[in-house]
């Protein structure tokens, strides 16, 4: 069994394109045993920090150490 993962159920469901590329993998491969399998996984959506406010929060929040620096050193950001 072959699997391939696609973030698109239309993809997933295209029956006419798989068997066309299950015939022609059996014939390539030399095996007739061969399925394939699709799975619709989901996409991990980043989000991009436009603003310098939210750059700031986003490295807050993978070092919250900065934070602290930050306060320690009583700097002031203008956003």
């Amino acid at each position: 069994m072959v699997e391939f993962k696609t973030d698109n159920k239309v993809l997933a469901d295209d029956t006419h394109n798989r068997t066309e590329l299950q015939a022609f993998l059996k014939k390539e491969l030399n095996n007739s045993r061969l399925t394939l399998k699709s799975v619709v996984v989901q996409e991990v959506k980043s989000t991009i920090a436009y603003t310098d406010q939210d750059k700031y929060q986003k490295m807050i929040k993978k070092n919250p150490d900065i934070k602290d620096l930050r306060e320690k050193l009583d700097l002031e950001i203008d956003f």
